[in-house]
């Protein structure tokens, strides 16, 4: 049945570099409402990490507690019957949640279902951010957007970055306190976009969720790189030139540049190096047969096709593409490729036309409000 939106898109015609062939598409690309980035108040561009979040969520290990630090739209400790949604945002590497907060409360307004929607977002602390966390407040001493299960300075707490994202999952399913909650969608940009993906493959909390009559589903939107199911890539050059036979094994020689190219975070091979616990469980098997099966979004902005500074340019990221953009178009062909069409029931391609690098362009569009609130 057709839902009617609460707010007025805007046709923007503007004209990128490339045209997106590579992935075929019943209708073109939707139109798409082109906002400013609207920082929350007494914020001023490029402060970023400024404050910490200030919601906790507690987690125990070994008789250690620590607590996540998350931005939420509600109080966490109120029982909300009236809650049927539930939105997780994932700042990237430069952004902050409280930027998601408002991203996620802007796109429940929009879809007209504020009332019935609570929107959380996880503090994502790094290296970088030592200056700033409290000593209770859990943090990873690497790079957590792709798993890490450091312990807090001085302590014997460990936790991966996924492990953390299974504790709010649960606070949802197992707390009581939404009993009419039917979806949570869990929504990463940029290097959030990466960490959504990767966790993805790992959680085994959708199916446990599917048990309860619930759906927890997966947005995507402008990651720099993807993890691949096989040893194959893209011939590029064949890519571009619309040849047959798009994918195979690197040649030696780029593979001799690029050895561990298939390795986590950007393939599959040697989990059990990854150096992140809730990683090294993980089983190629049951990854690949559950992959599939998750209800998944890929947005990517048509304008997102360079290289803006932030984009992840190792080596093996660069045998995905040269820019978000085409590795997003390819990445759904490998999928396409890995596990035929039949994954176009669950896992759909989506272009946001004239969108950059931006998560307030991404956020604010038919297709991203479509994908989280509406569609089965």
């Amino acid at each position: 049945m057709k839902r009617r939106f609460a707010f007025i898109f805007i046709l923007a015609v503007v004209g990128c570099q490339k045209d997106p062939v590579a992935v075929p598409s019943s209708a073109p690309p939707p139109p798409v409402v082109i906002a400013e980035p609207s920082l929350p108040e007494g914020m001023l561009t490029g402060q970023g990490y400024l404050s910490v979040a200030p919601g906790r969520l507690a987690a125990t290990r070994n008789g250690e507690t620590f607590y996540l630090a998350l931005e939420t739209s509600h109080d966490l400790t109120t029982e909300l019957p009236e809650i049927t949604r539930a939105v997780i945002g994932v700042h990237g590497i430069d952004y902050y949640p409280a930027q998601m907060l408002k991203r996620g409360v802007d796109a429940a307004s929009l879809s007209d279902e504020s009332a019935n929607t609570i929107v959380l977002a996880p503090h994502m602390f790094r290296p970088r951010d030592v200056n700033m966390y409290p000593d209770n407040v859990i943090h990873w001493q690497n790079f957590p957007f792709w798993g890490e299960s450091s312990a807090p300075l001085g302590s014997d707490f460990r936790i991966s970055s996924f492990e953390a994202m299974d504790e709010i999952l649960r606070f949802l399913l197992d707390s009581g306190q939404y009993p009419n909650l039917r979806r949570i969608s869990v929504v990463g940009h940029s290097g959030g976009g990466q960490y959504v993906h990767r966790y993805s493959l790992l959680s085994k909390l959708p199916a446990l969720a599917r048990e309860r009559g619930m759906d927890i589903r997966f947005v995507v939107l402008n990651p720099s790189s993807y993890v691949y199911f096989s040893e194959e890539r893209a011939n590029l050059l064949r890519y571009r030139g619309k040849g047959d036979s798009v994918f195979g094994k690197p040649s030696s020689s780029a593979i001799s540049l690029c050895p561990r190219y298939n390795e986590w975070p950007t393939g599959l091979d040697n989990l059990a190096l990854s150096g992140d616990f809730y990683v090294s469980s993980g089983s190629l098997h049951s990854i690949r047969l559950n992959y599939p099966s998750l209800r998944v979004y890929y947005l990517i902005g048509t304008k997102d096709n360079f290289n803006d500074g932030g984009m992840l340019v190792t080596c093996a990221a660069n045998m995905e593409g040269v820019h978000r953009l085409e590795r997003a178009e390819l990445y759904y062909l490998h999928l396409l490729s890995e596990f035929g069409s039949s994954i176009r029931t669950t896992q759909e391609f989506r272009y946001i036309d004239g969108a950059g690098h931006s998560d307030a362009s991404m956020f604010r569009t038919r297709e991203f409000v479509t994908a989280v609130f509406f569609e089965d």
